[in-house]
Protein backbone atom coordinates (compact mmCIF):
# COMPACT_ATOMS: atom_id res chain seq x y z
CA UNK A 1 0.00 0.00 0.00
CA UNK A 2 1.59 3.12 -0.40
CA UNK A 3 1.66 6.00 1.57
CA UNK A 4 -0.75 8.19 -0.09
CA UNK A 5 -3.53 5.46 0.26
CA UNK A 6 -2.81 4.69 3.67
CA UNK A 7 -5.61 5.96 5.26
CA UNK A 8 -3.26 7.73 8.54
CA UNK A 9 -6.25 9.19 9.96
CA UNK A 10 -8.16 5.71 10.36
CA UNK A 11 -5.13 3.75 11.45
CA UNK A 12 -4.32 6.86 13.75
CA UNK A 13 -8.04 6.70 15.34
CA UNK A 14 -7.79 2.70 16.06
CA UNK A 15 -4.09 3.08 17.94
CA UNK A 16 -5.69 5.88 20.44
CA UNK A 17 -9.03 4.73 21.08
CA UNK A 18 -8.17 0.71 21.27
CA UNK A 19 -5.51 -1.47 22.87
CA UNK A 20 -4.07 -1.93 19.30
CA UNK A 21 -0.23 -2.32 18.95
CA UNK A 22 1.79 -1.00 16.22
CA UNK A 23 2.94 -4.24 15.23
CA UNK A 24 -0.94 -5.62 15.04
CA UNK A 25 -1.88 -2.18 13.01
CA UNK A 26 1.05 -2.81 10.20
CA UNK A 27 0.09 -6.39 9.87
CA UNK A 28 -4.08 -5.31 9.59
CA UNK A 29 -3.52 -2.96 7.07
CA UNK A 30 -0.16 -4.62 5.13
CA UNK A 31 2.40 -1.53 6.73
CA UNK A 32 5.82 -2.28 7.82
CA UNK A 33 6.04 -2.01 11.72
CA UNK A 34 8.71 0.98 11.07
CA UNK A 35 6.10 3.03 9.36
CA UNK A 36 3.48 2.66 11.47
CA UNK A 37 5.60 3.34 14.30
CA UNK A 38 7.12 6.56 12.41
CA UNK A 39 3.96 7.95 11.37
CA UNK A 40 2.79 7.37 15.11
CA UNK A 41 5.44 9.24 16.37
CA UNK A 42 4.83 12.31 14.10
CA UNK A 43 2.02 12.33 14.76
CA UNK A 44 2.31 11.53 18.66
CA UNK A 45 0.09 8.84 19.05
CA UNK A 46 0.88 7.38 22.57
CA UNK A 47 0.86 10.73 24.08
CA UNK A 48 -2.86 11.18 22.45
CA UNK A 49 -3.99 7.76 23.65
CA UNK A 50 -2.48 8.36 27.00
CA UNK A 51 -4.88 11.63 27.26
CA UNK A 52 -7.62 9.85 26.18
CA UNK A 53 -7.48 7.50 28.95
CA UNK A 54 -6.41 9.96 31.39
CA UNK A 55 -9.34 11.97 30.41
CA UNK A 56 -11.74 8.66 30.40
CA UNK A 57 -10.92 8.06 34.02
CA UNK A 58 -11.36 11.82 35.16
CA UNK A 59 -14.62 11.22 33.78
CA UNK A 60 -15.26 8.04 35.74
CA UNK A 61 -14.04 9.43 39.21
CA UNK A 62 -16.23 12.61 38.34
CA UNK A 63 -19.63 10.34 38.34
CA UNK A 64 -18.35 8.45 40.81
CA UNK A 65 -17.87 11.51 43.15
CA UNK A 66 -21.19 12.59 41.62
CA UNK A 67 -22.93 9.54 42.82
CA UNK A 68 -21.02 9.56 46.59
CA UNK A 69 -22.11 13.31 46.30
CA UNK A 70 -25.72 11.83 46.07
CA UNK A 71 -25.35 9.01 48.01
CA UNK A 72 -24.30 11.07 51.32
CA UNK A 73 -27.13 13.53 50.86
CA UNK A 74 -29.54 10.60 50.28
CA UNK A 75 -27.34 9.20 53.62
CA UNK A 76 -28.08 12.94 55.55
CA UNK A 77 -31.87 13.04 54.73
CA UNK A 78 -32.60 9.72 55.89
CA UNK A 79 -30.45 10.53 58.95
CA UNK A 80 -32.27 13.68 59.47
CA UNK A 81 -35.88 11.96 58.84
CA UNK A 82 -34.46 9.19 61.63
CA UNK A 83 -33.34 11.57 64.50
CA UNK A 84 -36.22 13.96 63.72
CA UNK A 85 -38.86 10.75 64.58
CA UNK A 86 -36.11 9.67 67.09
CA UNK A 87 -36.84 13.14 68.67
CA UNK A 88 -40.20 13.12 68.40
CA UNK A 89 -40.71 9.87 70.31
CA UNK A 90 -38.25 11.26 72.99
CA UNK A 91 -40.59 14.32 73.82
CA UNK A 92 -43.69 12.25 73.60
CA UNK A 93 -42.49 9.83 76.37
CA UNK A 94 -40.87 12.66 78.42
CA UNK A 95 -44.21 14.44 78.04
CA UNK A 96 -45.92 11.19 79.07
CA UNK A 97 -43.55 10.93 81.97
CA UNK A 98 -44.11 14.16 83.73
CA UNK A 99 -47.37 13.60 83.05
CA UNK A 100 -47.83 10.33 84.57
CA UNK A 101 -49.94 8.89 81.21
CA UNK A 102 -48.82 5.70 79.86
CA UNK A 103 -46.03 5.58 77.24
CA UNK A 104 -47.60 7.19 74.11
CA UNK A 105 -45.10 4.68 71.72
CA UNK A 106 -45.71 1.45 71.65
CA UNK A 107 -43.09 -1.56 70.98
CA UNK A 108 -44.94 -2.39 68.06
CA UNK A 109 -44.45 1.63 66.80
CA UNK A 110 -40.82 1.24 67.47
CA UNK A 111 -40.46 -2.15 65.19
CA UNK A 112 -42.53 -0.63 62.69
CA UNK A 113 -39.92 2.51 62.68
CA UNK A 114 -36.92 -0.20 62.46
CA UNK A 115 -38.14 -1.79 59.76
CA UNK A 116 -39.02 1.45 57.62
CA UNK A 117 -35.24 2.27 58.43
CA UNK A 118 -34.15 -0.88 57.37
CA UNK A 119 -36.18 -0.67 53.79
CA UNK A 120 -34.66 2.90 53.11
CA UNK A 121 -31.51 1.53 53.49
CA UNK A 122 -32.47 -1.05 51.18
CA UNK A 123 -33.75 1.33 48.76
CA UNK A 124 -30.40 2.97 49.11
CA UNK A 125 -28.12 0.16 48.16
CA UNK A 126 -30.38 -0.63 44.93
CA UNK A 127 -30.68 3.09 43.78
CA UNK A 128 -26.54 3.33 44.97
CA UNK A 129 -25.58 0.01 43.77
CA UNK A 130 -23.83 -0.75 46.93
CA UNK A 131 -23.45 -4.28 47.84
CA UNK A 132 -23.97 -5.33 51.22
CA UNK A 133 -21.88 -6.82 53.83
CA UNK A 134 -23.20 -10.56 52.37
CA UNK A 135 -22.87 -9.62 48.94
CA UNK A 136 -19.53 -8.17 49.00
CA UNK A 137 -18.24 -11.64 51.07
CA UNK A 138 -19.50 -13.78 47.75
CA UNK A 139 -18.10 -11.18 45.34
CA UNK A 140 -15.12 -12.18 47.37
CA UNK A 141 -15.63 -16.04 47.22
CA UNK A 142 -16.21 -15.54 43.39
CA UNK A 143 -12.98 -13.87 43.01
CA UNK A 144 -11.09 -16.08 44.53
CA UNK A 145 -12.63 -18.91 43.23
CA UNK A 146 -12.31 -17.82 39.62
CA UNK A 147 -8.09 -16.82 41.06
CA UNK A 148 -7.41 -20.58 42.12
CA UNK A 149 -9.60 -22.00 38.79
CA UNK A 150 -6.97 -19.03 36.51
CA UNK A 151 -4.09 -20.67 38.85
CA UNK A 152 -5.39 -24.88 38.12
CA UNK A 153 -2.30 -25.31 36.16
CA UNK A 154 0.10 -23.95 38.38
CA UNK A 155 2.34 -25.71 40.62
CA UNK A 156 1.33 -24.98 44.32
CA UNK A 157 3.12 -25.54 47.80
CA UNK A 158 0.50 -27.36 50.53
CA UNK A 159 1.21 -27.40 53.89
CA UNK A 160 -0.38 -29.43 55.82
CA UNK A 161 -1.07 -29.60 59.87
CA UNK A 162 1.77 -30.69 62.06
CA UNK A 163 -0.13 -33.17 64.88
CA UNK A 164 -0.95 -31.83 68.51
CA UNK A 165 2.49 -32.65 69.89
CA UNK A 166 4.48 -31.07 67.01
CA UNK A 167 3.15 -27.70 67.70
CA UNK A 168 3.43 -27.97 71.34
CA UNK A 169 7.07 -28.85 71.31
CA UNK A 170 7.15 -25.97 68.44
CA UNK A 171 5.10 -23.38 69.69
CA UNK A 172 7.25 -23.40 73.29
Amino acid sequence: MTDSQTDWKKIGREYINSDIGYKELSEKYGLTVSEVSKKGAMERWVEKRREKREKKKEKKRAAGDRKLTDLKKAADTAGFVANSIADDTRKKIKEAKVNGEEMPVSINDLKSFSVALKNLVGVTRDVYDIPTAAQLQKQLIDRMKLENADNAGMPSLIITGAEDEEVEEWSE
